[in-house]
């Protein structure tokens, strides 16, 4: 199997900027974010998975690329096992997480949590069962 994925993001805002009491609108970001993945059969029951995503900033030396790589084990069509690594790369003004997307803020009450800095890498290990009722 393969995957594949493209998206190119661009936000704009009013500047505040006056030249003969005209408003211009410039675009604040122009970012995109592209990833390839692919999953393989080594066994009729286990699945070896890879993805690599990039999210290409427009701003300067705030780049991230996540790795993943993973198995799944199928127990039944309707049930499988899975693991997962994963490991995000940011560029000195990125601080991009892997927690945060359908897993909450990644940051407990106390500040503590998930959350990284810029140029501060993050990784991950999952492991889990997906049962299709």
């Amino acid at each position: 199997r393969v995957m594949a994925v493209y998206q190119d993001y661009g936000a704009t805002d009013l500047d505040l900027l006056e030249d003969d009491d005209d408003v211009f609108i410039t675009q604040l970001e122009d970012d995109r974010v592209f990833g390839l993945g692919v999953g393989f059969y080594v066994a009729p029951q286990v699945e070896l998975k890879g993805h690599v995503m990039h999210h290409d900033a427009d701003a300067r030396n705030a780049d991230s690329t996540m790795y993943a790589a993973g198995l799944d084990y199928h127990i039944t069509n309707r049930t499988t096992l899975y693991g997962v690594y994963s490991i995000i790369n940011n560029d000195d003004n990125a601080a991009r997480v892997m927690s945060n997307y359908g897993h909450g803020s990644g940051t407990t009450q106390d500040g503590e949590g998930f959350n990284v800095g810029p140029g501060d890498n993050q990784w991950g290990l999952s492991f889990g069962v997906i049962h299709n009722f």
